[in-house]
């Protein structure tokens, strides 16, 4: 899936959201398989986290969830979500957990930045979820200083970031 015919500030507003949303889209319609999600920064991560553990927390799972109910033809249920982040300043006990098999029945969600694009391999992963941006730092001629801005990823970075996570469900 992705976004067509949107206009690049418009995607640029709302990427958070709309990869939250993705997240919440595949957990209840998709077979089970844990979910590697490409955000830009910390900040942004931090908010997804806390909003994709906020709309978990609400789901019916019954109702809401299809393979709650062992439709899948190996007998594996969903029945809840582990939500990590995974950025640079993270603390090395927080990004061990990352790394550990999900509980049985739960879908592990990392979300991440583009550290797991090229440095890692997260086992498990089945999904990917592209925010389409990264924050790269530029050099402003005007003040003479670095700011880093949020810039639409390349085509090759797009297919590398699909291809690692592709590789780690074997």
């Amino acid at each position: 899936m992705y976004a067509r015919n949107m206009r690049l500030a418009a995607l640029q507003s709302s990427f958070v959201d709309r990869a939250v949303d993705t997240v919440l889209h595949i957990h209840r319609h998709e077979r089970p398989g844990d979910i590697l999600v490409f955000l830009t920064g910390s900040q942004e991560i931090e908010r997804a986290v806390t909003a994709t553990e906020k709309l978990d927390a609400k789901l019916d799972y019954r109702g809401d969830v299809a393979h709650y109910h062992s439709k899948d033809p190996d007998g594996r249920r969903v029945v809840g979500m582990s939500v990590f982040g995974l950025y640079a300043s993270l603390e090395t006990g927080q990004q061990r957990e990352i790394f550990e098999p999900a509980r049985p029945g739960y879908r592990k969600v990392v979300f991440a930045t583009n550290i797991a694009q090229t440095s890692i391999t997260i086992p498990g992963i089945v999904f990917v979820v592209d925010c389409g941006f990264v924050k790269q730092k530029l050099y402003d001629p005007v003040t003479h200083m670095d700011a880093l801005v949020v810039t639409p990823i390349s085509q090759a970075a797009a297919t590398q970031r699909a291809g690692h996570a592709c590789a780690t469900t074997g």
